[in-house]
């Protein structure tokens, strides 16, 4: 789809309203990009990226503003806190995270995009945080260090693998009892599995943009 036919779609679906809107944020995200000296832009198919599960979905990013939005609100003391990106892509919220200034940053990524998001942490210009940690790896695999409080996703996989992956989040939880905040970006399939769950409370549920919406749980006890 070329320029022109993206934004009569978006004309279309959202009125003049969601299109300014649209190209605001994104003149934003060309900013942010340009001030960090990094690239974290552009959509990147399962099929580029070798991604054979079905479960597994395939890179593009939150809008710079909305992740700011999320993490700033968060009731945590910034200095004592370490953030966890699951599916961290080209490091677009490990970037974020940096600039506020976190204790540490992991972030987690199957495919090759880890390459991008080190090559991104590693030049950014004005961070914040030091001790930034990548590891490529199967997200069902990861111990969830007990240090660990803000976890993000946005909507990196589901079914067993999203299943997975919040008993691993339970279990660390469990071993270590702590507030633990996770910020998940259009969260229909995380929001099904953990219903039921006794031991994390959604704290809060929004439209952050016309096909994107944010959800913040928290950990109860």
């Amino acid at each position: 789809m070329n320029r022109w036919d993206r934004t009569v779609e978006l004309a279309a679906r959202h009125g003049m309203g969601g299109l300014v809107k649209e190209y605001y944020y994104g003149l934003l995200d060309r900013y942010y990009d340009w001030y960090f000296d990094v690239d974290t832009r552009g959509l990147t198919s399962k099929e580029e990226l070798n991604l054979c599960a079905e479960e597994w979905h395939e890179y593009s990013s939150v809008y710079y503003q909305h992740i700011f939005n999320a993490l700033k609100r968060l009731p945590v003391e910034k200095s004592e806190s370490v953030f966890l990106d699951y599916g961290c892509g080209k490091g677009r919220a490990l970037i974020a995270a940096n600039s506020i200034g976190y204790k540490k940053i992991i972030g987690i990524e199957i495919s090759r995009l880890v390459d991008v998001a080190s090559s991104n942490v590693t030049r950014m210009r004005h961070r914040k945080t030091l001790d930034i940690e990548l590891k490529q790896c199967d997200a069902t695999v990861f111990s969830v260090p007990s240090d660990v409080n803000i976890i993000y996703f946005y909507n990196p996989f589901r079914g067993a693998t999203l299943e997975a992956v919040i008993k691993n989040i339970h279990s660390s939880y469990m071993k270590t009892k702590r507030r633990v905040f996770i910020v998940y970006f259009n969260n229909g399939h995380f929001d099904k599995i953990v219903s039921s769950c006794r031991w994390l409370t959604k704290r809060s549920q929004e439209e952050v943009h016309c096909r994107t919406s944010c959800a913040v749980y928290e950990t109860i006890g």
